[in-house]
């Protein structure tokens, strides 16, 4: 049961599948972090709790990735800070994340927050 009337909230808030990787299993090459993106996210959270420093991409091409010391969290908020000409800076659909590092203990894992009609 929801606690606004249907008129005032056009969307809710809903989690995604988790998407984790056990940094054991870690090579030192990038490797799918769980399935690709099915929802746009409006939040993600990225928590480093394996015992070392992790690279993350959507890409393993361009090679651009962000660097998460181990114990690091990082929150992308995709639906601040938006204009008029892009309504939601944010990760589409299909995008898939990878993440790279050396063989340690923990996981990396990518907690995804979207609006739900």
């Amino acid at each position: 049961m929801s606690f606004f009337p249907p008129h005032i909230l056009g969307q809710i808030a809903a989690f995604d599948a988790i998407r984790t990787i056990d940094s054991a299993t870690f090579t030192g090459s990038f490797q799918a972090v769980g399935t690709p993106l099915t929802v746009v996210p409006r939040i993600i959270l990225f928590q480093n709790d394996s015992g070392v420093t992790v690279q993350v991409t959507d890409s393993t091409v361009t090679g651009a990735a962000m660097t998460l010391p181990a114990g690091e969290r990082v929150i992308i908020d995709c639906a601040t800070n938006r204009d008029a000409k892009d309504q939601l800076l944010g990760f589409p659909i299909g995008t898939q994340f990878y993440a790279s590092g050396t063989s340690s203990t923990g996981n990396l894992t990518i907690t995804i927050i979207y609006g739900k009609q």
